[in-house]
């Protein structure tokens, strides 16, 4: 059964699959992953909690709940979260988007500063 750091290795993974998908151009695939990667360390800190939820919102309602208004978890960090959603969710849904590099960068560097949150957590 997987734990808390099985789930924060699958974060760092997503998000050195980002870096590369970035330095390829391939930017709508890289801000994806790069929500993924704050995804699955969201879900590394639920799971240190015993907490799991089987859909996206659901994670981020405990995440909030577990870290955010406890304080434990910067709320302006953690309010990003659902931002990259919302831009991983364009990356693969919406055939007319092609976000910039300066998008794909940017999620890259949210994704990068959320990971460092969350290891100082497990």
């Amino acid at each position: 059964m997987a734990n808390e750091f099985d789930y924060f290795a699958k974060a760092k993974y997503n998000l050195k699959s980002s870096i590369i998908l970035y330095e390829n151009g391939q930017y709508n695939s890289s801000i994806s992953l790069s929500y993924y990667a704050m995804f699955e360390a969201t879900n590394a800190l639920l799971k240190k909690k015993g907490l799991f939820s089987k859909t996206h919102e659901g994670t981020q309602v405990l995440f909030y709940k577990e870290y955010v208004k406890k304080g434990l978890f910067d709320a302006n960090t953690a309010s990003l979260l659902s931002k990259c959603q919302s831009d991983r969710k364009k990356a693969d849904y919406d055939i007319e988007i092609d976000f910039p590099e300066q998008k794909a960068r940017w999620n890259i560097d949210i994704a990068k500063d959320f990971l460092k949150e969350v290891e100082k957590l497990l």
